[in-house]
């Protein structure tokens, strides 16, 4: 179903349910509201990011990213406009339509369900409420959650004339208290569910989270998008310089380490490949990395101390000349040269007997 095609139908749904208001004032009301809670946050919502762009939010960002390019992506981030879906005259409408809910739903609860159900859901739901009412509010002001300065006041001559050990246990029965509202309000919340009514607790929780959670992220993202994607931008190319560069300081490294070991004696480059544990004879054992090609053969001479073989050599990434191993060695596959690009072994090199495998 497109986006189009849902706006249509609920719009139409929306439509029943006022003209059947006077019929089923309960139900329509239980699927009036929960709607009302989400159009009333996606109000807020396009006025946060008007008041945003008006207030010019997008070009401050941009103009202190380009004042200091990390320090303006840091002093980018920023709350926002998003404190409007939070606090203020949008979850003060929010919060009548909840309790409105709350109210149809009880109703409805009560017109058709037990005696003794309905004992039992008031007492949970008006009792739990108080108590976890009272007790929160009191708790939050304690705590600074809520900025109240006449509740404050109150607060502190209340507390005044009592001391440091007394305080602490008012205040851990204050939240024994709100467990007891809360575990009361969550029977309340069982029965519902259990009733055929869970329906509206379910559009209702919907309508809340959509409300209090999705919105006013969706509100930050919003905001923060320019110093998001940029700082994603220089991450990216920061990882990738830095990995770039150990990785040519390594291949360096390597060809640096590969060039002075084959020019430091022939003799000393055959005794290396001698020292090799014996293995099948077309096993990979003398990597050449990086190096250009192809493989020539250069005739020996006499040594200082004995005469030199034969030899097979390339010229590494400086263009310089680097020996390899011996043709003899080659020739009977005692070495086995591996193109570093193709992962294939070489089996040609002129002026060589084809290597046995």
């Amino acid at each position: 179903m497109s986006i189009k095609a849902f706006v249509r139908k609920n719009k139409y749904n929306m439509l029943a349910y006022i003209k059947n208001i006077k019929d089923q004032p309960l139900e329509s009301l239980a699927k009036i509201l929960p709607v009302s809670i989400v159009c009333t946050s996606l109000i807020g919502f396009i006025v946060a990011i008007a008041m945003f762009i008006f207030e010019g939010g997008f070009s401050n960002q941009i103009k202190a990213i380009k004042g200091d390019f990390f320090g303006g992506i840091s002093e980018g981030f920023t709350l926002g406009t998003a404190s409007i879906l939070t606090s203020g005259i949008v979850p003060t409408i929010i919060s009548v339509f909840i309790l409105a809910e709350i109210v149809v739903l009880v109703i409805s609860y009560f017109k058709t369900e037990s005696k003794v159900k309905r004992i039992t859901v008031g007492i949970c739901l008006g009792i739990g409420g108080i108590l976890f009412g009272f007790a929160g509010f009191f708790l939050a002001v304690c705590f600074g959650v809520i900025s109240s300065k006449k509740t404050e006041m109150i607060i502190v001559k209340m507390l005044s004339n009592i001391d440091g050990m007394q305080i602490n246990t008012i205040i851990n029965g204050l939240k024994i208290i709100a467990l007891i509202g809360i575990a009361l309000l969550i029977i309340f919340i069982v029965f519902m569910l259990m009733s055929q009514y869970r329906w509206i607790i379910k559009n209702s929780a919907i309508a809340i989270l959509i409300s209090y959670i999705v919105l006013p992220l969706m509100v930050l993202l919003a905001e923060n998008v320019i110093p998001m994607f940029i700082g994603l931008i220089a991450i990216v190319v920061i990882g990738g310089a830095l990995l770039f560069g150990t990785k040519l300081f390594l291949s360096g490294g390597e060809s640096s380490n590969s060039y002075d070991s084959g020019h430091s004696n022939y003799s000393e480059l055959s005794r290396v490949v001698k020292t090799k544990k014996p293995v099948e004879k077309n096993t990979y054992q003398n990597e050449i990395k990086g190096w250009s090609e192809p493989f020539w053969r250069d005739k020996g001479g006499l040594g200082i101390l004995q005469s030199q073989e034969d030899h097979i050599y390339c010229y590494n990434n400086w263009k310089e000349k680097q020996a390899v191993c011996r043709v003899s060695a080659f020739e009977k596959g005692e070495v086995a040269i591996i193109d570093y690009k193709t992962k294939r072994r070489i089996m040609s090199i002129a002026g060589c007997k084809t290597p046995k495998r």
